[in-house]
C-alpha cells in the first residue's frame, strides 16, 4: 500500500529524530564520568548536558506545544529554574547521574514518539515560550524547530570520535573551565592553573574560537 505525500514525510521526520537520538547516545556511550561531565564551553556545558538539554526539548516541543503534559514534572527545568540560571537545562546537576539521564531520555523519546504518532504535519500547536501572537506552530515546524536547535547536531557536528578534540588536560579545556563563571557544576573535575594571567587566557581563548 503506498503512503501519501504527508505519511511519506512524517515517517522521513520521524526516522531523522530517531537517528539523532541514537546518534547522541553513541556519542556518550563508553565515556567515563569525567569526560561525560568535563566543561565543554566557558558557560560549563558538558556531554550530559547536551542529554539533559535534548530531553528538555522534546518534552516542549512534543508535549506542551501539543497539549501533553509530562506525567513527572519534577523532571523538568521550570522558567523559575531558568531565571535563577539561563544555563539550567544544559547541565547536568551531581545528583542526576548518567544512569538516570540516560533513561530519562529514553523516556522522554517515548513520550514523544507517542504524540508523533497521533499527529498528522499540519497538526496546530502553541509553544508556550514564544511570543503570544507568533507561538502557533504545526508538528512540521516544531520537529524542524526542535531538530535544529538540538545538541545532537552540536556533537555530530563537532566532536571526533567520541568526546573532544581537545584531551581533559590540555590548557585549552583548563582555560575553558577556568572561564565558567559557575564554578560549583565543575570542582569535581578541573583546578584552575594559577599561572595563566586573565588576560593571556582571554586573548588565547579568543584565538582558539571560545
Amino acid at each position: 500500500m503506498l503512503m501519501s505525500d504527508d505519511e511519506t514525510m512524517k515517517s522521513f521526520l520521524q526516522q531523522s529524530l530517531r537517528r539523532g537520538r541514537t546518534n547522541l547516545r553513541w556519542k556518550l556511550s563508553g565515556l567515563d564520568e569525567r569526560s561525560l561531565r568535563w566543561p565543554r564551553t566557558p558557560t560549563g556545558f558538558n556531554l550530559l548536558g547536551a542529554l539533559k538539554h535534548m530531553a528538555q526539548v522534546e518534552i516542549v516541543y512534543f508535549g506542551d506545544t501539543f497539549g501533553r503534559t509530562w506525567p513527572n514534572r519534577e523532571e523538568v527545568v521550570s522558567d523559575a529554574d531558568i531565571d535563577l540560571d539561563p544555563q539550567a537545562d544544559w547541565c547536568a546537576t551531581e545528583s542526576e547521574t548518567t544512569a538516570y539521564l540516560l533513561d530519562f531520555y529514553t523516556r522522554v523519546s517515548d513520550f514523544a514518539d507517542e504524540t508523533i504518532d497521533s499527529l498528522s504535519l499540519d497538526s496546530p500547536g502553541r509553544v508556550p515560550h514564544w511570543p503570544t501572537g507568533r507561538d502557533e506552530t504545526t508538528w512540521d515546524r516544531s520537529w524542524f524547530t526542535s531538530s535544529s536547535t538540538s545538541p545532537g547536531m552540536w556533537a555530530r557536528s563537532t566532536l571526533s570520535g567520541k568526546a573532544s578534540t581537545a584531551p581533559p588536560d590540555s590548557p585549552r579545556q583548563l582555560r575553558t573551565c577556568r572561564r565558567t563563571s559557575t564554578t560549583t557544576r565543575i570542582s569535581n573535575v578541573c583546578e584552575p592553573s594559577p599561572t595563566v594571567s586573565e588576560a593571556r587566557r582571554d586573548g588565547a581563548d579568543r584565538r582558539e574560537g571560545w
